[in-house]
């Protein structure tokens, strides 16, 4: 017994190791290993060199386990806060994207049905307009229609798809505005 406790306190002084719980059940454990393993071997003097290198190599593991837990801990909490950052940011980016639509919106206002019906007679000035805007409307794929200078349901439809993939205010009109969109996003 003697030498357990002379291996254990080695242990703790040439490997500078705290006295934690885990440490020193490591070392129990390893003690009563190694007692058992010596006395087989050595009888009672192998039983208590067995439990003094087994004391040793036990309190080692201990601290080796201790040391892997606080690993693991310590990247779970780089995780934790990793992610708290990441949903920060995005929580930023959605205030920043509704901040946007409400500001577009205020400028905009929006058609009601009857009146995107009335675009079927335009002004020959808007007709050029609506041209553009079904050639654009056709090589991005969202018009599979006639291409002429007419507003029919088909083309009010095709824009406000349009309008929805690209979070525009949905208004099923065309203008210049929409045109320009087009026109930088591959119509």
């Amino acid at each position: 017994m003697k030498k357990l406790a002379l291996a254990l306190l080695i242990g703790l002084c040439v490997f500078g190791l705290p006295l934690e719980a885990q440490i020193f059940e490591g070392g129990f454990a390893g003690a009563l290993s190694g007692a058992m393993l010596g006395s087989l071997v050595g009888g009672r003097s192998g039983a208590a060199w067995g439990a003094a290198i087994g004391g040793g190599v036990g309190m080692i593991e201990g601290a080796t386990e201790r040391n892997r837990q606080n690993e693991a801990q310590a990247a779970f909490r780089r995780q934790q806060q990793e992610r708290a950052a990441w949903e920060r940011e995005d929580q930023r980016r959605r205030q920043q994207e509704r901040a946007a639509l409400a500001a577009k919106q205020e400028c905009c206002v929006p058609i009601s049905p009857p009146a995107a019906q009335a675009w079927a007679s335009t002004a020959a000035g808007d007709s050029l307009i609506v041209l553009e805007t079904k050639k654009s409307l056709v090589r991005m794929g969202y018009y599979p229609g006639a291409i002429d200078n007419q507003m029919n349901p088909q083309t009010v439809e095709a824009i406000k798809a349009y309008e929805v993939k690209y979070s525009l205010l949905v208004t099923g009109r065309p203008s210049q505005e929409l045109l320009k969109h087009m026109l930088q996003h591959g119509g």
